[in-house]
């Protein structure tokens, strides 16, 4: 089976670990991935946008040029690479920022998808006993799907 994505960038929360079933399904369908470790105190949301639009960049395979200060102009390839931005763990302001800037208008009423905005899901649960019986359910190590 032939990769389905070009370059992946991961979002994952630097107290966080890629699981290996999540390992194998970002080798299997990306020809190469990188992290972006979210430090455990967040970012504000001056950081995320921020963030989000570097990514954002990297992902469409835009030019970017400051031409004053705080305005950019941006100039995007006539084919987009098939990369994705992957949400191991969840940051919904970056979700929004990135799912947002990838898409662009084309000539008439129709849109571009630059790249996809894709999330780790696992509807899966393990029940687990604590010391003095209390049950709590975590999410299963395997049943992972790209979303």
């Amino acid at each position: 089976m032939a990769k389905k994505y070009k370059k992946g960038i991961v979002i994952i929360n630097e107290q966080h670990r890629l699981l290996p079933e999540q390992k194998t399904i970002l080798e299997e369908n990306f020809e190469e991935y990188e992290l972006l470790k979210v430090p455990q105190e967040g970012w504000t949301f001056d950081e995320i946008v921020e963030i989000a639009e570097k990514v954002h960049i990297k992902l469409s395979g835009a030019e970017a040029t400051e031409i004053t200060k705080n305005v950019k102009r941006i100039l995007y390839p006539a084919v987009t690479e098939g990369n994705a931005a992957v949400f191991v763990s969840p940051v919904p302001c970056m979700i929004r920022e990135l799912q947002a800037l990838s898409v662009i208008p084309t000539e008439g009423p129709d849109m571009e998808q630059l790249y996809a905005v894709l999330i780790f899901h696992n509807d899966r649960r393990e029940k687990k006993e604590l010391p003095g019986g209390k049950i709590i359910y975590t999410v299963a190590e395997t049943g992972w799907q790209l979303v």
